[in-house]
């Protein structure tokens, strides 16, 4: 990937994006990750997350929240 993918101007806020939207989240059973989607989840987005394995305690705190694995 080139290194100016990764400027300031490739960012969206969170504030833009409408509330019911979908969001992926990439390493979502990593512990900031998790709790990240876990409060999307909570503020009314629809979060989905895909990871190779998910460990405790976040896969719990996952699978009890109302974020999509896959």
């Amino acid at each position: 990937m080139p290194k100016s993918f990764f400027t300031i101007d490739k960012v969206t806020s969170l504030h833009s994006i409408r509330q019911g939207a979908a969001i992926h989240i990439i390493g979502v059973s990593g512990v900031a990750m998790a709790q990240i989607a876990v409060e999307l989840a909570r503020k009314g987005y629809q979060v989905t997350g895909s990871d190779k394995e998910f460990y405790e305690p976040m896969g719990s705190l996952l699978r009890n929240s109302a974020v999509g694995l896959k």
